[in-house]
């Protein structure tokens, strides 16, 4: 576990970081996976400890992967006073502010690309689902390297989705609790962001506000999606903005999980939508 300060130095401390040997390379906001703004109690420490571990046992390999973590001061002492860590492949980026994780992230990032430090091999997570990253990612993909992004439902900046190679949603309990893959949380998380919902994915699904339904009923055929919408605000399934929205789906799927499938969204408000 290695510290590395934001200040004039800090393009210098990174700079002769080697990923020749390393598979996965995480770029981390931890209070963007947490979900909540950084607050000095147990309860929130007690959540971050939590998320931070949930990430590492979802997707990090300790042997085979690099982590940059940036968060508030705070929350990066908490890190180093539990693990404890003695390892060269994480890295500790204590920043306060708004957007200062993100910021310096970005900016880490940027230096690795113009310094041709990222191999052909490695895969880009982004732990963070914050618009910043969207021209990384494009420049990631520019000079083909493979990108994720990790974040939370409803917690992603639109322009991500056309960015970033793949989504997969950081929701652990209810993609366990729910039996729900990656593609319908997707489709509930970016028909939700083009309605202008202001719910997580536990308050959609109990609510029932978006469900999702798949048949597979060939496997030779598409996949196919009925999507029923309980309501939409100020009639947003008639406008024409959302509707173009909407008509990039399976587009998007087809990029994000290699998937081919027709849709139909269905609402007492509108007549039926076939994308």
């Amino acid at each position: 576990m290695i510290l590395v300060r934001s200040n004039p130095q800090f393009s210098n401390n990174i700079i002769n970081i080697n990923f020749k040997n390393y598979e996965k390379i995480h770029f981390v906001d931890l209070e963007n996976i947490v979900g909540r703004k950084p607050f000095k109690s147990k309860k929130y420490i007690e959540k971050m400890f939590y998320e931070f571990d949930k990430y590492w046992r979802n997707h990090v390999d300790s042997e085979k992967d690099f982590l940059f973590v940036a968060a508030n001061y705070f929350i990066i002492n908490q890190l180093r006073l539990k693990y404890g860590l003695q390892s060269d492949n994480l890295y500790l980026i204590p920043i306060n502010g708004k957007d200062g994780a993100d910021t310096l992230l970005v900016k880490s990032i940027n230096i690795f690309i113009e310094n041709d430090m990222f191999f052909q091999h490695n895969y880009v997570y982004i732990a963070s689902g914050d618009g910043m990253f969207t021209p990384s990612l494009k420049v990631l993909s520019e000079i083909g390297i493979q990108t994720k992004v990790v974040a939370l439902f409803n917690n992603i900046n639109r322009s991500i989705y056309s960015a970033a190679q793949k989504i997969t949603y950081r929701n652990f309990e209810e993609l366990q609790d729910y039996k729900l893959d990656n593609v319908t949380v997707f489709l509930m998380d970016y028909i939700s962001k083009s309605l202008d919902y202001d719910f997580n994915l536990k308050q959609v699904l109990f609510q029932k506000l978006i469900t999702v339904k798949k048949f597979n009923l060939d496997s030779k055929l598409k996949t196919h999606y009925i999507i029923e919408i309980r309501k939409a605000k100020n009639n947003k399934l008639l406008s024409k903005n959302v509707i173009n929205r909407l008509n990039k789906i399976p587009a998007l799927v087809e990029k994000l999980y290699k998937l081919d499938i027709d849709v139909t969204i269905k609402s007492k408000s509108v007549k039926d939508i076939y994308l």
